[in-house]
């Protein structure tokens, strides 16, 4: 994380501000929660406006949710949902 940039630098802070995303990706059990958790701690520290968003979570269901697109019809609403809410997306 460059620790030079804060939110006060960026003039588009508003709702409809362009959004960024860092993905984190990784094996199982590599700690990619505790990492997106740890990043949100310092995130809301510095007053930084965000949504964490569990992959694994997103298409956790039965039967196959891959077959029918879940994961990316949830990940669709819960970006609208966020940037909704002024939580980023």
């Amino acid at each position: 994380m460059n620790s030079s940039w804060s939110h006060a630098d960026r003039a588009d802070t508003g709702p409809a501000a362009r959004s960024e995303v860092v993905l984190v990706g990784g094996r199982s059990g590599v700690g990619k929660s505790t990492a997106a958790l740890a990043l949100h701690s310092v995130l809301a520290e510095r007053g930084i406006t965000h949504a964490v968003i569990e992959g694994d979570a997103l298409d956790l269901a039965h039967p196959a949710p891959w077959e029918h697109g879940l994961a990316e019809r949830n990940l669709a609403a819960v970006w609208r949902t966020t940037g909704r809410s002024g939580t980023g997306g």
